[in-house]
């Protein structure tokens, strides 16, 4: 008995730590971004004013896919940072449990721009923010009727 006991107090540290965490993001890097050697960061705010980087992985010249993962406890805003080239203020939202796929390039920056494999949150978000912004382009249309303007306004 003291045996097993032994075995299970050594052995349970090492159980949680192997355990997957919550939110895995595979990053698919462009031919510029793959040749050049980096290190890629995710962060994002934990609390009300903290920020914190929650994981950051290496890519060697030539890695044209890599995974950052870390554990969420609620939905926020993930920023990627690549070190040398690429993005430095990528962001886009994410939830707990959440296993996504995004591909960069040396030109992103700011809101990632395009529906995220995995992401079920941040494309329900992508599909009402580019609505809005439609229905903003449609609105400034002089050439609509006033009724059609409402119209668009009332998709909203």
């Amino acid at each position: 008995m003291r045996h097993t006991l032994f075995l299970i107090l050594i052995w349970m540290p090492l159980l949680i730590c192997a355990t997957d965490k919550n939110v895995n993001i595979t990053i698919k890097l462009s031919t510029e971004l793959s040749q050049t050697e980096q290190w890629i960061y995710a962060s994002g705010y934990i609390g009300a004013n903290e920020y914190a980087i929650l994981d950051s992985v290496k890519v060697s010249k030539g890695d044209i896919k890599k995974k950052l993962s870390f554990d969420i406890s609620q939905g926020m805003s993930i920023y990627i940072l690549c070190a040398e080239k690429g993005p430095v203020n990528l962001f886009f939202d994410i939830e707990p449990n959440t296993n996504c796929e995004i591909e960069i390039d040396e030109n992103m920056d700011g809101r990632y721009p395009h529906p995220m494999k995995g992401n079920d949150m941040f494309n329900e978000f992508l599909t009402f923010y580019n609505k809005i912004l439609y229905t903003g382009k449609k609105s400034e249309d002089q050439s609509l009727p006033e009724d059609s303007i409402r119209y668009y306004i009332g998709l909203c």
